[in-house]
């Protein structure tokens, strides 16, 4: 299976990459204006669609006033295969490509893969290679009414987010539909975008690409208390072992909000809320302390505005993420908050802990 993974995952990357200049139209570009995709040499012809709505696996996808060109025949879609260099190695581990969309308005593209290796329907492999293209583990996972997960992910390209859609296909295969968003036009393919279930895929990420945040949110729970954030950001399930308990917002890109409330006689502690605040604090700063890939580490004790003190430790990165980390105290418990992200937002979140942190709603 390791090898049969590492098949997948070169390939899919090698597409990923290649999917881009999809998107972007390469040097001639998918306008749609005579009809035609491809370089010079690689062009074909772009039938003209009827008004459709098409869907694969729980994905629909809105048509219904034409705007989409579909391309399904199997020549024409090896053609767009062999036109851009890497798409053409999903075969190598039992892929294709089985449709593409083209908008005519703009170079916003829909590509729907499927892969009929049973070997790679599974969550692990499609983890495995949401991390390795991200760089990160930022990602959602909306379960639908009957009961069947899906796996988003955004592939951040230039100004905007293209959008990966992955559905494992019980004891068959698995959908990849890739989205190449046009960042002068980022709302449109992910609007037409929804679910069996009548959910939309807009609501499982971090605002439609190129969208400023609007507006603001509270988040929490009565156990890890509540704070502000954008409203544009998004819940997401950290890959790693995370305690079941914890809360995490991100931003869809590199930016985290992760909330825990430790309740101090679940851990058999005796002492304050204070004492273990500062306790917590300062195994933190020592793990810091000796770690080569932290190149800026602070400590200091901060009053938050709802009244409760707080130690935080303050690192930076030699990848550039800055993090703060609260150990605030409360009555019966402590409150653990994480703000990760480039320097201006994981600043902006700290701020929103200090401003609007309550252990009440």
């Amino acid at each position: 299976m390791r090898t049969s993974k590492n098949l997948l995952l070169s390939a899919f990357l090698t597409c990923a990459l290649a999917g881009c200049l999809v998107a972007c139209g390469g040097e001639q570009g998918a306008d749609g204006a005579d009809g035609k995709i491809g370089t010079p040499d690689t062009a074909i012809e772009t039938p003209q669609t009827p008004a459709v709505q098409a869907d694969w696996g729980h994905v629909v996808f809105d048509n219904d006033d034409g705007a989409y060109m579909l391309i399904d025949g199997r020549e024409e879609l090896q053609q767009i295969e062999d036109a851009f260099e890497g798409t053409n190695t999903f075969a190598e581990v039992d892929g294709r490509l089985e449709r593409c969309y083209l908008a005519e308005s703009s170079d916003t593209a829909l590509l729907v893969f499927y892969f009929g290796n049973p070997g790679f329907a599974n969550e692990e492999d499609i983890l495995s290679m949401i991390k390795a293209m991200k760089g990160s583990d930022i990602h959602t996972e909306p379960v639908l009414d009957d009961g069947t997960k899906i796996y988003v992910a955004t592939m951040p390209s230039g100004d905007s987010q293209n959008v990966l859609i992955f559905e494992i296909v019980d004891g068959e295969g698995l959908y990849l539909a890739a989205l190449l968003v046009d960042s002068a036009k980022p709302h449109d393919g992910i609007d037409r975008i929804s679910f069996t279930d009548g959910s939309k895929l807009s609501g499982y990420l971090a605002g439609n690409p190129g969208d400023s945040s609007a507006g603001g949110m509270r988040i929490g729970s009565d156990r890890n208390g509540y704070m502000d954030i954008p409203s544009t950001w998004i819940t997401f399930k950290d890959m790693g072992d995370v305690d079941p308990n914890m809360i995490q917002y991100a931003d869809g890109s590199s930016s985290i909000v992760s909330m825990l409330g430790i309740i101090l006689s679940e851990e058999g502690y005796s002492g304050t809320a204070a004492d273990y605040a500062l306790s917590f604090a300062e195994a933190l700063y020592e793990d810091h302390d000796g770690n080569e890939d932290v190149v800026d580490l602070n400590s200091y004790l901060q009053a938050l505005e709802c009244g409760l003190d707080s130690y935080i430790v303050a690192t930076e990165w030699t990848d550039g993420t800055f993090m703060y980390q609260f150990c605030i105290a409360g009555d019966d418990r402590m409150y653990y908050i994480a703000c990760e992200g480039d320097e201006d937002t994981a600043l902006d979140m700290a701020f929103n802990v200090i401003e609007t942190f309550d252990p009440a709603a």
